[in-house]
């Protein structure tokens, strides 16, 4: 079976998944997202294929996964998925362990995506993440939540947040967050906000 047709039947599981994750980001068109943590921007690309005019600036630190060669091949496959070219713009940018290397200022949105959690030097990650946004922006953090302390995440083996350690790791960076979707299975949605 072609590598294609692979991809496509696991989009295809994710797509529901992926879904409920579009409809809690309420993309606009004309807005600026950044997307941490992103890979090739397959989720992100996913979601441009549902809303026209999207800026993504699709954020990794791993430059073997996150370049333009990826993006394009991501772009191509989505647009063979639905059947329509995908309206938007989307810019690679390499960042370290404490720095996202992205503009400051620009940003409606600001996407964490199962990322958060894999943060090995969070506090730095979090005071750039702050500068990143529009006064009106927000950040919107999926994570997987544990209702204990000291549970790992099977797929990387660091640790989940809780409720309480999340929303408090977030206050302690000048952000109130609430959660706004719960997609089973212990994952949960949060938006985030600069304290008003």
């Amino acid at each position: 079976m072609p590598k294609v047709s692979k991809l496509a039947k696991a989009v295809l599981a994710l797509n529901k998944f992926m879904q409920q994750s579009f409809q809690a980001f309420q993309f606009k068109s004309g807005e600026v997202i950044a997307s941490i943590g992103a890979a090739s921007g397959v989720w992100e690309i996913g979601f441009a294929s549902m809303q026209d005019d999207l800026t993504i600036y699709i954020q990794d630190i791993d430059a073997d996964n996150c370049n333009a060669e990826n993006l394009d091949y991501t772009i191509r496959y989505w647009e063979k998925f639905t059947g329509k070219r995908i309206q938007g713009t989307f810019l690679s940018v390499v960042g370290t362990a404490t720095q996202t290397n992205l503009p400051p200022g620009i940003f409606d949105k600001v996407l964490l995506i199962n990322c958060l959690h894999e943060f090995s030097h969070i506090t730095p990650m979090l005071d750039d993440i702050a500068t990143l946004l529009k006064p009106s922006g927000v950040i919107f953090i999926e994570e997987q939540l544990s209702e204990q302390e000291d549970t790992l995440h099977e797929g990387c083996g660091k640790p989940l947040f809780t409720h309480d350690t999340l929303c408090t790791l977030l206050h302690r960076h000048g952000f109130k967050a609430h959660p706004v979707k719960d997609k089973g299975q212990m994952v949960w949605i949060y938006r985030a906000g600069f304290f008003e």
